[in-house]
């Protein structure tokens, strides 16, 4: 089954929040030395959108967004979220052929912190400075070359992401502020990382 994307709606306000999380044990020793171990090596990303407006109607923004919640049954299934400030990459390094290694992950940079990328889309893959038409082939943010790439070969991708989401609840409100026109104040959901086969 293919996995849904949110749609992209009027009605969007600037009040959008995206915040990163990481699981972290924290302690303070009782000579006061503080003491953290990590227990994540990447992110969980939060959303919070709001949306001001959402006309109503057979095919208005209302009903594309509380369509799209039933469908995944609130928190229940995972979606696609193309965040509009940060889903592309332009010749983003992803590895360094050895001439053995024929698997890559897919990556791309924040401010020098490199996040690896399970779902991308419109992927065009670079050895060097050669565009690769063929050879490989892309699964889960995973790129499996059928040779592996010559050593010192920089391999680097362009294309779009997504960040896979779910909601954060069962349950969303709107409020209906005029004749067919609604708002949804907190649309939340959390990115959601899943395992792959290979």
């Amino acid at each position: 089954m293919a996995i849904s994307v949110f749609p992209e709606l009027r009605g969007l306000s600037w009040d959008v929040t995206k915040t990163p999380e990481f699981f972290t044990i924290s302690k303070v020793s009782p000579s006061g030395v503080d003491i953290a171990a990590s227990l994540s090596a990447y992110p969980r990303w939060h959303f919070s959108l709001s949306y001001d407006c959402l006309s109503a109607g057979t095919k208005g923004e209302l009903q594309k967004l509380l369509g799209f919640f039933l469908t995944c049954r609130g928190n229940a299934v995972d979606f696609l979220y193309r965040d509009p400030s940060d889903h592309k990459v332009s010749r983003q390094t992803f590895g360094v052929g050895d001439g053995r290694t024929t698997h890559f992950e897919l990556c791309h940079n924040i401010g020098g912190f490199i996040e690896p990328l399970y779902d991308t889309a419109s992927e065009t893959i670079y050895a060097g400075d050669i565009l690769l038409d063929s050879g490989y082939a892309i699964h889960g943010g995973i790129v499996s070359f059928t040779e592996a790439p010559a050593a010192g070969k920089r391999l680097t991708w362009s294309g779009d992401f997504y960040y896979r989401c779910r909601f954060k609840e069962s349950s969303l409100e709107f409020q209906n502020f005029a004749f067919k026109l609604w708002s949804a104040r907190s649309v939340e959901f959390v990115t959601s990382r899943k395992v792959f086969a290979s």
